[in-house]
């Protein structure tokens, strides 16, 4: 959830940049540049924290994924060593 926060904070920082720009008189381009600059280094310096924790949601689902994806093929390994053993004793 603090993923989703982050990025949404993050977002609304490069809203409220861009209107602020462009209430100013910067257009195109240009605006877009400074705009996601501005939104950038904000995040930087006010959101360390709700970073952090967004970073710890990433890396939680990253690994969840991984310990997933590897589940199945230890299933199938100990499946195929046991049709070994199984196939050796009768031998």
């Amino acid at each position: 959830m603090s993923l989703v926060r982050y990025s949404l904070i993050r977002l609304l920082l490069l809203a409220a940049a861009a209107v602020v720009l462009y209430l100013v008189g910067m257009r195109g381009a240009l605006l877009w540049i400074v705009a996601v600059l501005v939104a950038a280094l904000t995040a930087f310096i006010f959101l360390p924290r709700a970073h952090d924790r967004a970073a710890a949601d990433l890396e939680h689902i990253v690994h969840r994924r991984e310990d997933a994806a590897e589940r199945p093929a230890e299933d199938s390994a100990e499946g195929h060593e046991d049709a070994i053993s199984e196939h050796q004793a009768e031998s």
